[in-house]
């Protein structure tokens, strides 16, 4: 099972604990599940499936109070994450979901880019590498390399013109899709996604 698809299975296993009578009476462990179920829409894959359980998830009363509240937001709206945003949720991370890899790439750097670049792909159909740099406020080699790795997983239909420097997002029935899922929320703004946090960005 991928990763993604773990994560959207338990996605779905804490929103229905929340909906658990047995747990009523104990508020701290809901707001626990709830910010759990929050870091779990993070890493789980972009569909109508997630979008629903986001939408339970926002009308749940510990919404108001929640610290993971901006990113869920996000996540429904399509809005851009910062890196105040990613802060919030460090400390609740398991391990495997900060370490870094051969490539100095973490799971929770790679689902916040996967996040903000689909968020991008509901804007423009062809984007500059300068634009992506501005943005996203990371190097060329890294935006290269997380370009070609969501390319290379399935997750983003593009072609990246090394010359011109340039990438242009294609019309797949995926992505026309995740452009829909986006629709029904509010646009992304221009505003800088992430600033990466000295554990999460080293490159």
């Amino acid at each position: 099972m991928k990763e993604n698809d773990k994560g959207l299975e338990a996605l779905m296993v804490y929103v229905n604990a929340l909906g658990s009578s047995h747990l009523k009476d104990y508020p701290d462990q809901l707001e626990q599940i709830f910010d759990k179920a929050v870091i779990a829409a993070l890493f789980s894959a972009g569909n109508e499936k997630r979008v629903g359980l986001l939408a339970s998830l926002c009308e749940d009363p510990i919404c108001g109070r929640s610290k993971c509240r901006n990113i869920l937001d996000k996540l429904m709206k399509g809005g851009l994450m910062f890196v105040e945003d990613v802060q919030t949720i460090l400390p609740k991370l398991r391990d495997w979901q900060k370490r870094e890899d051969h490539d100095f790439v973490s799971p929770l750097e790679y689902a916040v880019f996967e996040h903000n670049l689909t968020c991008l792909t509901s804007i423009y159909d062809i984007v500059s590498i300068k634009t992506l740099l501005s943005l996203l406020h990371m190097k060329q080699v890294k935006v290269y390399m997380l370009l070609e790795r969501m390319i290379r997983n399935n997750k983003l239909q593009a072609e990246i013109d090394t010359v011109d420097g340039f990438v242009t997002f294609t019309q797949s029935t995926e992505l026309l899709n995740i452009r829909q899922i986006l629709g029904k929320g509010l646009q992304c703004t221009h505003q800088p996604i992430l600033q990466q946090p000295e554990e999460l960005h080293r490159c």
